[in-house]
């Protein structure tokens, strides 16, 4: 996989994720235990899932676009990955610790979004930092 395809099929699993968590059959409410948060606009769980506020419906919306962008040329498709590495890898760990893994109350970042981060954060970084940078690849 080239990291043009790469930026693609990011773009596409962001945007459908952020685009999910919009649609009302595909956003479970959370459960009655979750942690309150002071943006609970959208609070909820794609799919049952991965939980998500209007903050994470935002940031993956855009980072999805711009991995169609990546994808398309507008920008380079290394560069989106290290960018989705740095960021994913941030949310990691966040999410790994409290209060941060609330965002400080702005987003929920727990749960099945600790993996889903971590997965993400990980592909990036090879994307981005490992095979961009070795001539094999870019062949």
């Amino acid at each position: 996989m080239t990291a043009r395809a790469f930026a693609l099929l990011v773009g596409v699993v962001l945007g459908l994720l952020g685009v999910g968590s919009l649609v009302p059959g595909l956003l479970h409410p959370v459960p009655i235990d979750a942690p309150p948060l002071i943006l609970s606009e959208g609070y909820g769980r794609v799919l049952g899932l991965f939980p998500v506020n209007i903050v994470d419906t935002i940031l993956y919306i855009g980072l999805g676009a711009l991995g169609v962008a990546a994808w398309d040329g507008l920008l380079s498709p290394a560069s989106f990955a290290r960018l989705t590495s740095v960021c994913f890898a941030l949310l990691t760990v966040m999410g790994l610790t409290y209060p941060a893994n609330l965002a400080f109350g702005l987003a929920p970042l727990y749960g099945a979004d600790v993996v889903l981060h971590a997965v993400l954060a990980v592909s990036s970084a090879l994307f981005g930092f490992v095979w961009s940078a070795s001539p094999a690849v870019r062949a």
